[in-house]
């Protein structure tokens, strides 16, 4: 010890030893502590993305007929060549272009980015969900799903797409309605104004008439979506009990013995019962503790 230094009072020594202080002892401790709250809260958001999105995998090797997984870096040239594919006249051809760019969109490299984010990628998707071809509009929104479980700044784009994504799920293509619900719930995984935007576009109501689906995957997925949707402080809950989802979901509940879609719906009622005790209470009325206790 510096023999100019204070010598601490015993008193202060010896609480020293025994009191704990979260108050940082130097500016260099204190940024440390900031820079390692920072990185856990980013982490907490990204493990929290990644658990409410989910992509929907390439089987890369049966598109491109290669042996081997293609390379994670995509050229300018090559993506040119998909570009290219996307707008040719020939509709086999568009249908590789689709499939082969959507190999790249899961984890997307420096060049596909770009071509979301400042190029023309939503539009010429856009063309593709807006058109009449079944299996154009198949491919197409399974892009919009996996640029949907990307980042804000990826999912943001995809966002002119919702109207179209809603009008699928009242059609009678059960694929198309599945990929549809996919990537809603994606979209509502992201943030609340995204949530809100496809509320005000009225999601809830044919995703709720989807739950009457004989198609236990569909029925599967738009579980997912409701899921997400019912996330956060401005869900309306509310509209969720007036449209008659919380029945169906009880019905499911009921009926449905496969481990998915149990696990879907309980997601569901999650969130429903996690605000305002009135729906808790009506849940309850109706009978949810015993079909739990049931599992």
């Amino acid at each position: 010890m510096n023999p100019n230094e204070k010598r601490p009072s015993p008193s202060e020594a010896h609480r020293s030893h025994y009191k704990r202080s979260s108050i940082s002892k130097s500016p260099e401790d204190a940024h440390q502590k900031r820079l390692a709250l920072d990185h856990q809260l980013r982490k907490q958001h990204r493990e929290q993305l990644v658990t409410a999105k989910r992509f929907r995998k390439v089987d890369a090797v049966a598109i491109t007929g290669d042996e081997e997984e293609p390379e994670y870096d995509l050229s300018q040239q090559e993506l040119e060549k998909i570009r290219h594919k996307l707008k040719n006249a020939d509709h086999e051809i568009r249908i590789r272009g689709l499939k082969q760019l959507n190999i790249y969109l899961v984890d997307p490299p420096a060049t596909v980015k770009e071509f979301v984010i400042k190029g023309d990628c939503v539009d010429v998707l856009m063309q593709f969900i807006s058109g009449t071809d079944p299996e154009e509009q198949l491919q197409a929104t399974w892009c919009i799903t996996n640029l949907a479980g990307g980042p804000a700044e990826i999912c943001e784009k995809v966002l002119p797409t919702v109207p179209y994504l809603i009008s699928y799920l009242d059609g009678q293509n059960t694929a198309l309605q599945d990929q549809a619900a996919w990537a809603i719930g994606n979209i509502a995984a992201e943030a609340d104004n995204f949530r809100e935007q496809l509320r005000a576009n009225g999601a809830l109501l044919p995703l709720s008439r989807l739950l009457n689906s004989a198609d236990k995957r569909l029925v599967q997925t738009v579980c997912f979506a409701l899921s997400n949707l019912a996330r956060g402080p401005n869900a309306r809950i509310n509209e969720y009990f007036t449209s008659g989802i919380a029945t169906q979901l009880l019905r499911h509940l009921a009926t449905d013995d496969m481990c998915e879609i149990v696990s879907e719906l309980c997601w569901v009622l999650t969130y429903l019962t996690c605000g305002d005790h009135t729906f808790s209470t009506a849940l309850l009325n109706d009978g949810l503790a015993a079909l739990l206790v049931s599992f």
